[in-house]
């Protein structure tokens, strides 16, 4: 019982993980056919150095792939600092959330273009550098899900207080 509602909040991180590394990999499939062809692979891309493939994927003002991205990001990010919960009187959930919003981040760039975050990853990149950079994406998704989870499973005795070796 003390378990259940612990596992429920794993299983629904990881199915929501699952769900924003798929969506990734399909705009890594579709920058890449946009640049090596239809059935082209994001794991062997030919065309390397092509500039077009990422902002007209991503950027597009008809189809804004980049802002449905960076939305889905946003309510990750948000779902998980919800799963956490309070972190007023818990350190340890306050570092989780510190590195789900560094990993998460979605801020404009800073500095003197202050470009908006899409524009940084896609605008003027070559396809295998915004290509890379989503996998580098996905990747932060399953370190901080993986963080997660183990705070999750942390929490299940948390509760409990263990005395040993009182005299």
């Amino acid at each position: 019982e003390k378990v259940a509602a612990w596992q429920k909040k794993a299983l629904d991180v990881k199915s929501t993980a699952d769900t924003m590394e798929a969506f990734i990999q399909s705009l890594k499939t579709i920058m890449v056919e946009n640049s090596d062809g239809k059935g082209a692979n994001p794991e062997a891309i030919k065309n390397l150095g092509d500039l077009d493939a990422a902002p007209e994927t991503m950027l597009s003002p008809v189809n804004p792939r980049a802002k449905v991205l960076k939305k889905n990001v946003i309510e990750f990010k948000e779902f998980l600092i919800n799963i956490i919960g309070d972190t007023a009187t818990n350190k340890k959930a306050a570092k989780v959330i510190r590195s789900i919003s560094s990993s998460m981040n979605t801020s404009k760039s800073g500095g003197s273009d202050n470009k908006d975050w899409e524009n940084v990853l896609f605008d003027q990149m070559p396809v295998a550098a915004s290509v890379a950079l989503l996998t580098n994406l996905q990747n932060d998704i399953r370190n901080i899900e993986s963080e997660v989870i183990s705070y999750l499973y942390d929490q299940i005795d948390a509760a409990d207080y263990k005395f040993t070796g009182l005299k």
